[in-house]
């Protein structure tokens, strides 16, 4: 579980309203707050570095535009089927600068598209998918360095959806004492503890 920061600015990436996101300012400490800042990633089984970015207390996935030019805001939506997922789907890297990139993952060579915050608003700013080469970056008011940092709170999962094929669902480790009954004859003394 994590919170998805800007590298080089204060704000983090937050649910908006019922599924849109913004670049907000850090949240406080309490549950209610917090729990629209944490986001798991998924890994995408046979796609290396891919992964679905899932809001933890909704269960719904980020989602990016399939149509082409891929410039659009960036939504929540339940899991899609599997003709629809990779639109449900990112590449996630380092960079030289050891911050992180965040792409979506498209089935070309080439891909110019990154996760970016358009820094406008004091606690608005919109995030979306941005071709690198249309951007001016003379303005500086868009940023696509990112970090992950450790969820502060425990957030409590909400059901998902159905697992769909291609979609990897981890389910929490279990674990379970398994101790064996005594044997006859046989004289048990506890493990020396120092």
């Amino acid at each position: 579980k994590f919170k998805i920061k800007l590298a080089n600015d204060r704000f983090y990436i937050s649910l908006a309203n019922i599924n849109s996101v913004t670049a907000t300012n850090n949240c406080t400490t309490t549950a209610a707050d917090c729990s629209k800042q944490i986001w798991e990633l998924v890994p995408i089984a046979h796609k290396p570095d891919t992964y679905h970015i899932i809001l933890v207390n909704s269960g719904k996935y980020l989602t990016w535009n399939g149509q082409h030019p891929i410039t659009s805001r960036v939504l929540l939506i339940d899991a899609y089927p599997i003709e629809k997922i990779k639109f449900q789907s990112f590449l996630i890297t380092y960079n030289d600068k050891g911050t992180i990139m965040i792409q979506p993952a498209l089935e070309t060579k080439t891909n110019d598209y990154f996760l970016m915050a358009k820094l406008e608003a004091e606690d608005d700013n919109v995030v979306g998918i941005k071709n690198y080469n249309d951007v001016d970056w003379r303005t500086s008011l868009y940023k696509n360095d990112w970090l992950f940092l450790p969820a502060p709170i425990a957030v409590t999962k909400l059901p998902i959806s159905p697992a769909q094929p291609g979609v990897v669902h981890t389910p929490e480790p279990k674990t379970k004492a398994v101790l064996a009954p005594p044997k006859p004859g046989v004289v048990h003394t506890p493990p020396k503890s120092g």
